[in-house]
């Protein structure tokens, strides 16, 4: 299946400020998240369900995305540099609800 989160003409995230560069993108991610990060500690949220997890999403990519705080509609693997270039291990998008 087609990624639908990737740009076709830049092999990066589909994003709201059209950033077509990757370093760039991360960079930007990076300034926003900690931005959600802010606004998460300074707010009590409670996690009952996999609901509150979404919101959580939603508040740290909201800058970003369009498409925080819903279900994916694909399995994910990120390379992140903090893991040597490997990805964290991302739930399969069909079970992410129940677990």
């Amino acid at each position: 299946m087609k990624d639908p989160y990737i740009d076709k003409n830049s092999d990066v995230l589909i994003n709201k400020v059209n950033i077509k560069d990757k370093d760039k993108l991360d960079e930007f991610e990076n300034r926003m998240t900690n931005l959600g990060i802010t606004f998460i500690l300074r707010h009590s949220f409670l996690i009952e369900s996999s609901k509150d997890i979404f919101k959580i999403h939603q508040k740290l990519f909201e800058n970003v995305y369009e498409w925080t705080g819903k279900p994916r509609v694909i399995d994910i693997y990120k390379e992140e540099p903090i893991l040597n270039g490997q990805s964290v291990e991302y739930t399969m998008h069909r079970k992410i609800i129940k677990q």
